[in-house]
């Protein structure tokens, strides 16, 4: 029955993780489907917001910051999918170095993807330094569990094993 349920649990896990993972690539896809005003619009407001805190706020500072922001915002949209993404392949009983390249090679190819869908958008293009900061933005997130991960099996389960009055293995 502990490994009925275990598998259920994993299953369970993974339907969330896949929901989760498609409602990102659907939050990206009408990201890039707002043709180029409504997108730059949109940054100009996003930029004028974050500028306003700043003793120098003009138009001129709203210019120079805004391709920044932009790119910002590529990057940590995607930071958020490779999180999601890296999630779901955990779900999978293969090796981890493996869970990192399926997530990383998925998250690539959804950014491609998103580069050529905004060929067809008016007043928008696809740039390959988009996907680059967007592939970074996935091994950012891939990077974070990793790193979030190893902590919490060190620290966590060895000090639990303490607190319960094990020997620390090494």
């Amino acid at each position: 029955m502990g490994k009925l349920c275990k598998y259920r649990k994993n299953y369970i896990k993974r339907i969330i993780y896949l929901i989760l993972v498609i409602l990102w690539m659907t939050a990206v896809f009408f990201f890039s489907e707002q043709n180029g005003d409504e997108s730059s619009k949109v940054s100009n407001e996003t930029t004028k917001a974050i500028v306003q805190f700043s003793k120098n706020s003009s138009d001129s500072l709203v210019e120079r910051v805004n391709p920044y922001i932009r790119k910002l915002a590529h990057y940590s949209l995607y930071t958020v999918g490779g999180i999601l993404i890296y999630l779901l392949f955990k779900t999978f009983k293969i090796y981890q170095i493996k869970q990192i390249l399926y997530s990383f090679i998925f998250g690539f190819l959804y950014a491609c993807s998103d580069e050529i869908h905004q060929i067809f958008v008016p007043h928008r293009s696809a740039m390959v330094r988009d996907v680059v900061i967007d592939s970074l933005g996935v091994l950012t997130g891939i990077i974070i569990l990793v790193v979030l991960n190893r902590f919490k099996n060190k620290y966590f389960y060895s000090n639990k094993n303490k607190l319960m009055g094990e020997k620390d293995v090494k």
